[in-house]
């Protein structure tokens, strides 16, 4: 009974001490930031893995912004004790030189340094994403020495006549 008693208290007295605040980390979509931790991280949870991401090298750990939205991360040492926490809010960038069109409900977004070239971003026109997508991945397979593969019309006969 004593020592139901004294876990009860230990319990209550533990209960009444304030949680840890999460520190605020701000970061914009499609960047990361880079944190040092005081010792290697054992574990890194992430509450919704759609809007932030990380790496770890060492004690050094890499958090990128995927989406926009709100979400927290807790570090834990190899023991398990936690290094650190935070509360992760993703944001769109300030300050750079993307442009937005909206056309019939839809963005589109373009980088523009000096001359605009279409970009993909959280929130544009999936077909839009889609097509630039796949330019993207065209260009790096050309650029890796694969060629993409492509329809090519048969030429035409040499004596004029309608292909048969």
């Amino acid at each position: 009974m004593k020592y139901r008693l004294c876990v009860a208290a230990a319990l209550f007295a533990l209960s009444a001490l304030p949680a840890a605040a999460a520190e605020p980390l701000v970061l914009s979509a499609d960047r990361t930031q880079l944190l040092s931790v005081s010792t290697p991280p054992g574990a890194i949870v992430i509450g919704d893995p759609f809007i932030a991401d990380v790496t770890v090298q060492g004690q050094q750990i890499f958090v990128h912004g995927r989406a926009y939205g709100e979400t927290d991360m807790i570090i834990l040492d190899t023991e398990g004790n936690q290094i650190a926490n935070f509360e992760v809010m993703v944001k769109e960038r300030e300050n750079d030189a993307t442009v937005s069109v909206y056309k019939a409900g839809k963005r589109y977004s373009s980088s523009c340094m000096p001359d605009c070239q279409s970009i993909v971003r959280v929130g544009d026109d999936p077909s839009h994403m889609s097509a630039i997508a796949n330019t993207f991945n065209q260009k790096q397979n050309l650029g890796q020495g694969r060629s993409t593969p492509t329809t090519v019309a048969p030429p035409p006969p040499a004596d004029g006549a309608a292909p048969q």
